[in-house]
C-alpha cells in the first residue's frame, strides 16, 4: 500500500494547473472537495493524519505533513500550483505559508483563513486574499437582515 501513495504523490507532484489546499478541517476539506468535483487537480495536506479522514467524496491526492516546512510543500509540486488555499486553525501559520507562497514561490492565486479579521491588515500589498468568517458571517447576517425588514 505504501507503495500506492508514492505513486498517486509522485503523479500529483508532477501535474500542472493544481491546487493545493492546507488543512483538512471543515472548511479545508470543503473547499477541496468542491475543487474535485469540477475536475481541478487537487491535493490536501494536513499533518494531522485523522483530519484527511475528513475527506469524504474527494477524488483528490492527500499527504500528511506539516506545510510550515518547506521541503513538504516543495516534494508535493509548490512551484507547479495555480492556486494555494489556506485553512489551518491557526492565523499565524496562515500568514506564514501565505507569504511564503507569494515571496517564495510566486504562485498566482493565494487564500488564507483568518480568524482574526484585524489580521488583514498585514495583507495590504500582498497577493494573498483572506477569508475571514466571522465577516462573510456577519455580511450574511446582514443581508439576511435587510430582507426580513423590507
Amino acid at each position: 500500500m505504501e507503495k500506492n501513495v508514492k505513486k498517486k504523490k509522485e503523479t500529483f507532484s508532477i501535474l500542472q494547473n493544481k491546487i493545493i489546499v492546507i488543512g483538512s478541517g471543515k472548511l479545508g476539506a470543503q473547499i477541496a472537495k468542491n475543487f474535485s468535483e469540477k475536475g481541478e487537480n487537487v491535493l490536501v495536506i494536513d499533518k494531522d493524519p485523522e483530519s484527511l479522514n475528513k475527506l469524504e467524496d474527494f477524488s483528490g491526492f492527500n499527504q500528511v505533513g506539516d506545510a510550515t516546512d518547506l521541503s513538504i510543500l516543495e516534494s508535493n509540486g509548490i512551484k507547479n500550483a495555480k492556486t494555494v488555499v489556506v485553512t489551518t486553525n491557526d492565523d499565524d501559520t496562515n500568514l506564514f505559508i501565505g507569504d511564503v507562497c507569494d515571496v517564495v514561490y510566486n504562485v498566482p492565486c493565494i487564500f488564507i483563513r483568518l480568524n482574526d479579521a484585524n489580521k488583514n491588515k498585514l495583507l495590504e500589498g500582498k497577493n494573498v486574499k483572506s477569508i475571514c468568517p466571522f465577516l462573510l458571517s456577519l455580511e450574511d447576517f446582514e443581508a439576511r437582515y435587510k430582507e426580513i425588514k423590507k
